[in-house]
């Protein structure tokens, strides 16, 4: 008898199991997915369990604007050949280094090798002596300094006697100019005054600067020389608030 009692109660259970699951398969419910069983973290959450935000690491630094001056390696003045210039990373780790060869007097670099040209950093061509960085933040004045290359900031310090911080108007007068179509060279610093005509594609040496504007004298002895008309002197802007509008050169 008690068997019988034993095997009729299972055969009941059995049957309200069966009825429970086919009503949840008719009301549409399923079972949690795995993105809703979520293990909270001793980092994201508090006391109380409930989410707490973590911020995102912020990203590398980046230059925008104009820089505040120029690091230049100045190898006309330069007494010593064997120079080192390295570049850190913001928790002094080294970077790059650019150093000279000690039996050929090359340039060389080892770490992080900086491309040449004038895309990573304000000027690198090595063949030349030409090396200039675009400074952002004066960390100790006469010694550190913040530097763009690439899209990320490095800091430099003064290892080298050669290598010199110079104002962005000071640099400005110790380079050539040059400039397209698109930059008009005007008679007077002002806009309004009369526009000189094919006064683009030459290059030209920095008389003056005043604010944003520059006034340039073209130079015979470069490559391209002048009008035919005799000396071309005006005035360009050369910078806004964000960027240098002229072209740069270090050689003509």
């Amino acid at each position: 008898m008690q068997y019988r009692m034993l095997w009729k109660l299972m055969g009941l259970l059995l049957v309200m199991g069966a009825c429970q699951g086919a009503a949840s398969k008719e009301k549409g419910e399923r079972p949690a997915s795995s993105s809703e069983l979520r293990m909270p973290s001793a980092d994201t959450t508090g006391t109380s369990g409930t989410s707490v935000p973590v911020p995102e690491p912020a990203p590398a630094a980046q230059a925008t604007g104009l820089p505040l001056g120029v690091l230049m390696y100045d190898s006309e003045r330069a007494t010593e050949r064997r120079d080192t210039i390295r570049l850190l990373n913001a928790d002094g780790s080294e970077y790059s280094r650019l150093f000279r060869n000690a039996e050929t007097l090359e340039w060389q670099q080892s770490g992080r090798a900086i491309p040449g040209g004038d895309q990573f950093v304000r000027a690198l061509f090595l063949d030349y002596d030409i090396i200039v960085f675009d400074v952002v933040e004066v960390l100790t004045p006469g010694t550190t300094y913040r530097v763009v290359v690439g899209e990320e900031t490095k800091n430099v310090t003064l290892e080298s006697p050669n290598l010199r911080y110079r104002k962005l108007a000071d640099f400005i007068q110790s380079v050539y100019i040059s400039f397209d179509e698109s930059t008009p060279m005007y008679t007077q610093a002002d806009p309004r005054s009369a526009n000189l005509e094919e006064a683009a594609r030459y290059f030209y040496k920095v008389v003056a600067v005043e604010g944003e504007w520059l006034r340039l004298n073209c130079l015979r002895e470069c490559e391209g020389g002048c009008p035919d008309r005799g000396s071309l002197e005006g005035w360009v802007r050369w910078s806004d608030d964000t960027k240098i509008l002229v072209e740069l050169f270090y050689l003509c």
